[in-house]
């Protein structure tokens, strides 16, 4: 199970681009999952060089959702 706290608006949000895309909401965060697995590696090597443990790191905690 994965717990994400975002909005209700978030969501709705999301679930809207998801749907747009032809997507299920669960393969979209599938994708978005892969994709930052995927670009973790080359901001791994960034924050190294840079000399911070987990490069670029925004957002802020909202209401709970269960995804």
């Amino acid at each position: 199970m994965l717990a994400v706290q975002i909005t209700p608006e978030e969501r709705a949000s999301s679930k809207e681009i998801a749907r747009k895309m032809g997507m299920t909401y669960a393969g979209w965060l599938g994708l978005l999952v892969k994709r930052e697995l995927r670009n973790s590696d080359s901001a791994s090597k960034e924050s190294v060089s840079s000399g911070t443990q987990f490069g670029h790191c925004a957002g802020d905690i909202r209401d709970s959702a269960l995804l």
